[in-house]
């Protein structure tokens, strides 16, 4: 395997055949071949993650709960809009108004 181009952003380009080039991401910089090595096999064995060879800052960690606040509140929405329509089955009156308070639902959260 050899290194064609590294970029700042993170991906390598590699020739892992003379025929055939990979992109790869780097999680993680190593002066040493040992500690490169001893991190590879936890990450391989399922000791360590992606996510801690990449560390995390404040920022990410924000970011990372703005997201799964965002989740949880469509979670509970779409769980809202299934069981209204569900009890709208059956009545076409019934179903029409449901169908169109879900779109106002659906419409609240995008904008």
């Amino acid at each position: 395997m050899q290194i064609i181009r590294e970029g700042e952003d993170k991906y390598a380009l590699i020739r892992v055949t003379p025929k055939y080039h990979a992109i790869v991401r780097i999680l993680k910089r190593y002066d040493e071949d040992e500690q490169a090595i001893n991190d590879m096999t936890k990450l391989l064995m399922g000791e360590i993650t992606e996510r801690d060879l990449l560390g995390s800052s404040y920022e990410q960690d924000v970011e990372a709960g703005r997201m799964g606040n965002r989740i949880n509140v469509l979670e509970a929405v779409l769980g809202s809009i299934r069981a209204d329509m569900l009890e709208a089955i059956g009545d076409n009156d019934k179903l029409d108004k449901t169908a169109r308070e879900t779109i106002k639902k659906i419409n609240d959260l995008l904008e």
